[in-house]
């Protein structure tokens, strides 16, 4: 069991990471579109 959680704690730390990266990236650049009075639309 030891041996297969390892690397699947791994995988998943990094992805939640990639996540969370995107997550932000994807505010930043909807405010700043607010900002710019050109709202997106979704």
């Amino acid at each position: 069991m030891n041996r297969l959680s390892r690397p699947l704690e791994f995988i998943l730390e990094w992805f939640l990471m990639i996540l969370m990266v995107v997550l932000t990236a994807i505010v930043v650049i909807a405010v700043i579109y607010r900002k710019l009075d050109a709202s997106l639309s979704w």
